[in-house]
């Protein structure tokens, strides 16, 4: 892939994060502006898997109109936060979070878009996606390496 001038991040990262935050802010905007509110997005999930065990039978069950805000909220945000190119990595690394989480207890269809969109996701935030055509350049020599994560080499 061609490399931005001095960046070090390919344009093809940049493409990716600018596509995969629309694509994940337009469906969390749709989650969240429903009339009725945020739909309970946990009903018919299949939380009896060894990677839910725990998690699905003490929280999920228990708090499922949380986790319905939680990700829809965190889709929305973390859509937002690729598509301008700020906070990209500690974005990045939740949604891939939640959309791989999604994922496994999915029973639905949308399965292969949830790990497409979470590994986008994961790559956009392991290269720095945010630095090159983004707010992250900004953003990284303002603000504290514990927000944004930075891999700068100042000290």
């Amino acid at each position: 892939m061609a490399q931005l001038s001095g960046s070090g991040v390919s344009f093809g990262f940049v493409l990716i994060r600018v596509v995969t935050g629309a694509l994940l802010a337009f469906s969390g905007w749709q989650l969240v502006s429903q009339d009725g509110g945020i739909p309970n997005l946990v009903r018919g999930s299949d939380l009896s898997s060894p990677y839910f065990k725990w998690w699905g039978e003490n929280i999920i069950r228990e708090y499922p109109a949380v986790i319905s805000h939680v990700i829809a909220w965190g889709e929305l945000l973390a859509g937002l936060s690729l598509l301008l190119g700020g906070l990209v990595r500690p974005a990045g690394f939740a949604i891939a979070w939640i959309l791989f989480s999604c994922a496994v207890a999915d029973t639905g269809d949308l399965r292969h878009l949830e790990v497409l969109a979470g590994f986008n996701a994961l790559g956009c935030a392991l290269a720095g996606a945010g630095r090159s055509f983004g707010m992250d350049a900004m953003l990284d020599q303002h603000w504290p390496r514990w927000i944004t994560w930075a891999q700068r080499s100042d000290g």
